[in-house]
């Protein structure tokens, strides 16, 4: 799952400019949950993220366009775990690495 971010100005702190850590966060924790969504298998009608972290080594400012690149490192009966990555698009920098276990939520018996 790959998404994409053009940031501006509600998505950087007051201070210098820079893009707001949560920005980062959020635009990885949803390229992972689509991705997790897309991925289910039969019997699944959705997942609950049980543990998520990110670490963040750069950062960026406004007019750039952050690129996240999501890919699950596990696939279980139960758990999905998912790696992503957010980089800026205009040079191959990383700005923060995400991971988080999904746990995956069976369909009712109604369904």
């Amino acid at each position: 799952m790959v998404g994409r971010m053009v940031l501006q100005d509600q998505h950087l702190i007051e201070a210098g400019g820079l893009v707001h850590a949560g920005t980062v966060f959020g635009l990885a924790d949803t390229c992972a949950g689509w991705g997790c969504l897309a991925s289910l298998p039969e019997g699944m009608h959705g997942f609950a993220t049980i543990e998520a972290k990110i670490n963040l080594i750069a950062t960026t400012g406004q007019g750039d366009t952050l690129v996240a690149t999501a890919v699950m490192e596990h696939s279980g009966r139960t758990t999905q775990v998912w790696n992503v990555e957010v980089g800026r698009q205009r040079e191959p920098r990383k700005i923060g690495l995400y991971r988080c276990t999904q746990m995956l939520l069976p369909a009712s018996r109604g369904e």
